[in-house]
């Protein structure tokens, strides 16, 4: 004969999963009858000679409790006992749990970070460690979080008083816990394959596009087609083009100044008198001796050279540095968060309206084909604009437009180990870590014939697709494992994991 659930101090069940019928023996009580009742807890500095085990939610991934001088606490922490549980109340970790061990033989304490559960008689404590780890509380957990925001949201020990904890019988919850253990097992076991698939997959990426760079990948072509034009007269054509298109912006702009002046005059358009403006050009950055030093090439095709990013691009520059208002709806602005390798993410994205849009064009339009590269917190990520959909950039994105339509190229070498190893030394790191645009001109590209990218281009486009079908199905299985981790759970607190014991007790 079943027991219905009952709700508890107002809790819905229903909105938690706990509207079940439960087994003969179990017993329907909430979170807030086991809640450690405040203490006025331990000032450890005060004893700075004394020994201490220490449960901080720092310490939580490491899987074992900090050894620390009471001197070395410089806050007032919490008296717990082996056998605890401790239910972590800061987001974005809300709803971890761990048991206080017998680790040491220390006198152990924890933060305040954590909810204590102190040990009891009426519960096994991996049973109701485990019963915290459900999505379940943590969604319910982080809906009635508050504070600033962010890593400072927390929710209050009141919080769980009315939620619901159903208890089984103590043989029961034994078995109920081994089983959760063994079905664990077997799913870690699962998923740590999984990742060493994904760990595979990045190193093969990653591998492809150093041979890539490196011209490896296209040594059967260049056995085909010696009579390409080599690297060196292509550098030449994009120079002078590079010189060519500076020379016809700065006429437009001369032009548009001088039309202005002499429209306050209502005098008729002049050509410039000389030449003279065409000094102002200034040449792009070589590969400095030192620079070339230091990449991981030491050896390239005779048909390619090695260029900088300045050489190959008329401008290189980031978003707007005035943050723009923003809209609910409208024109796409872009951060580093954004940009990824190969593509744009539009999740989280914020937006401006036209108008906003079309004032930031005047200082940088984005093209079809222009390489956009994060420069600023996650530094390095990199893919090539699309036609559509429109968008502005803010500064932590960097855009790299190229004189010939060789996007692709670059984007796939900012992406390789060459660029990834300059990246890392030229990128300063304070509060986080930047690359400015005097740094992103100078890092050095190898430049193939322009037939040879374009079969590069295709060798890597097909060999990144396969790994990233194979990435997508173990995303996929990775998930299902979480999905199938939280039904064991589910099934677990309900009673239907194990078979019922009639010698069981409450």
């Amino acid at each position: 004969m079943a027991k219905q659930a009952r709700g508890v101090g107002g809790v819905n069940n229903k909105q938690h999963n706990n509207n079940l019928d439960l087994p003969e023996g179990w017993e329907m009580s909430t979170l807030g009858e086991f809640v450690a009742k405040r203490s006025k807890g331990i000032v450890p500095n005060k004893i700075p000679d004394e020994t201490f085990e220490l449960y901080s939610v720092p310490s939580f991934d490491t899987g074992t409790p900090e050894i620390v001088k009471g001197g070395d606490i410089g806050s007032n922490k919490q008296i717990v006992r082996e056998g605890a549980v401790l239910l972590c109340k800061i987001n974005p970790r809300i709803n971890r749990s761990w048991i206080v061990s017998s680790h040491s033989l220390n006198q152990k304490i924890a933060s305040t970070e954590w909810i204590t559960f102190p040990s009891n008689d009426a519960f096994e404590p991996r049973y109701l460690a485990y019963y915290l780890k459900q999505d379940a509380l943590r969604d319910f957990l982080a809906s009635n979080a508050s504070g600033v925001g962010g890593s400072l949201m927390r929710v209050k020990p009141a919080t769980v008083k009315d939620y619901p904890l159903p208890i089984a019988p103590e043989n029961e919850q034994k078995r109920i816990v081994a089983e959760i253990e063994k079905q664990f097992s077997r799913l870690d076991e699962a998923v740590a394959n999984l990742k060493r698939v994904k760990v595979n997959l990045k190193r093969y990426k990653a591998s492809v596009l150093k041979a890539a760079v490196e011209g490896k990948l296209t040594e059967e072509w260049r056995k085909k087609h010696p009579d390409v034009e080599p690297a060196d007269k292509l550098l030449e054509r994009i120079l002078a083009e590079r010189r060519k298109k500076w020379e016809e912006a700065e006429s437009a702009r001369l032009h548009e100044r001088a039309a202005r002046r002499q429209a306050k005059i209502k005098a008729k358009g002049k050509e410039p008198k000389d030449d003279k403006w065409k000094k102002k050009y200034k040449e792009p950055v070589k590969p400095s001796g030192e620079d070339l030093t230091q990449i991981h090439i030491t050896d390239i095709s005779d048909s390619w050279v090695f260029c900088t990013a300045d050489q190959l691009t008329t401008v290189v520059t980031d978003g707007e540095h005035i943050t723009p208002t923003r809209s609910n709806k409208g024109i796409f602005l872009l951060s580093a968060r954004n940009i990824q390798d190969g593509w744009i993410s539009f999740e989280k994205v914020d937006y401006i309206s036209k108008d906003v849009h079309e004032k930031l064009k005047q200082r940088l339009t984005i093209n079809e084909g222009d390489v956009l590269m994060s420069c600023s917190g996650s530094v390095g990520r990199s893919c090539v604009a699309p036609k559509k959909p429109e968008f502005s950039l803010v500064r932590s994105v960097a855009a790299l437009k190229p004189v010939i339509e060789n996007g692709k190229f670059m984007s796939y070498s900012i992406r390789s180990t060459l660029l990834q190893s300059q990246i890392n030394t030229k990128k300063t790191q304070t509060a986080q870590a930047n690359i400015f645009q005097g740094k992103i001109r100078t890092l050095i590209f190898t430049l193939p014939p322009i037939q040879e990218q374009h079969a590069i281009i295709i060798q890597v486009e097909e060999k990144l697709s396969v790994a990233d079908k194979f990435e997508f199905v173990v995303d996929n299985a990775l998930k299902r494992a979480e999905r199938l981790r939280q039904t064991i759970l589910k099934k677990a607190f309900s009673g239907k994991l194990v078979p019922q014991n009639s010698s069981d007790k409450s």
